[in-house]
């Protein structure tokens, strides 16, 4: 917690000022880049799903962590409850004998009924000392007020008390909460998101309505865009349809035009059967020339021949 010592109550005046304000999550990754940010004497509520750095923002605008660039400007004085209470701060926040009768009528407004001597601290419920650091930021009154998750670990009747104080709050208040008993009581929202922060005035019912219209125009414009992807994929899937089938006629008709493989067989073979036949004919021209130009030089020993072969012939 945090508080420091000033007045001002005039709501034409900024209480807060960010220019060019960016943040980086723990582990190095950019939450906020160039956030300019002006907070009069309003009540502000802001939402955003878990992990956006709601937590990191709050924290920096608390001035319980530096940014990463840019500048906080403060007008008057600012008191911060954080969402992780360490009771060991708390306790030492507590400060002077003089504060401790208003805290305790305060803890029993808040419902607790055994705080008389503000006695083992050290042994209270988390929704005891949320109220004891609640009730002690409710006393300081400050002209800023930075809460992270205020109904955390409260009851029905802690809530009750809470959003009844939040409502008669006379400075600028900047809380975040996920808790929409609390979240009714507000008219103006810091909304934070991936995509970047915008602020939104209205109530909570108001907000909702137009988160729904924002998130169908979102949808819509999804749905046109996948949409535009499937008749583009469409086409193309007809082009690419067509040059197949442009480029298998293309070979068809090449096929068309070339002799089947049946035929050049059936030619080779046919090839081969000639050429063999024209050697054996070759060859007994050869042996008929060769028998005549005998028979014509020695006539009776061709007699003698054919005349062996007639006897030695088949019985």
């Amino acid at each position: 917690m945090m508080s420091q010592p000033s007045r001002i109550r005039n709501r034409s005046q900024s209480v807060l000022e960010t220019v060019g304000l960016s943040i980086r999550a723990p582990g190095g990754r950019m939450l906020f880049r160039d956030l300019n940010l002006r907070l009069d004497l309003e009540r502000v509520a802001l939402i955003g799903r878990n992990g956006v750095g709601k937590t990191s923002l709050l924290e920096t605008l608390a001035n319980q962590r530096s940014p990463r660039a840019g500048t906080i400007t403060y007008s008057g004085s600012l008191h911060w409850v954080g969402q992780h209470l360490d009771v060991h701060t708390v306790v030492a926040s507590i400060g002077a004998d003089e504060l401790k009768a208003p805290l305790v009528h305060q803890l029993e407004l808040a419902g607790i009924s055994n705080s008389l001597e503000l006695t083992n601290i050290a042994h209270w419920s988390r929704g005891e000392l949320r109220k004891l650091a609640l009730s002690m930021a409710k006393l300081a009154d400050p002209d800023l007020l930075i809460l992270d998750e205020p109904s955390q670990d409260l009851d029905k009747h802690g809530i009750e008390w809470l959003s009844t104080w939040l409502c008669t709050f006379e400075g600028a208040l900047l809380v975040a909460s996920h808790d929409r008993r609390l979240l009714r009581t507000f008219g103006h929202f810091f909304l934070v998101g991936e995509a970047g922060c915008r602020y939104f005035r209205g109530n909570l019912a108001e907000l909702e309505r137009e988160t729904e219209r924002t998130e169908a125009r979102k949808q819509k414009q999804y749905l046109r865009k996948m949409n535009v992807l499937a008749e583009r994929e469409r086409r193309n899937d007809i082009i690419n349809r067509r040059r197949r089938r442009k480029k298998n006629g293309g070979r068809v008709r090449e096929i068309g035009r070339a002799p089947s493989r049946a035929l050049l067989n059936s030619k080779r073979s046919y090839a081969q059967e000639s050429q063999g036949k024209r050697g054996r004919a070759g060859e007994r021209w050869q042996s008929n020339c060769l028998l005549k130009r005998f028979s014509s030089r020695y006539p009776a020993m061709m007699a003698m021949t054919l005349l062996s072969s007639m006897e030695l012939g088949p019985q």
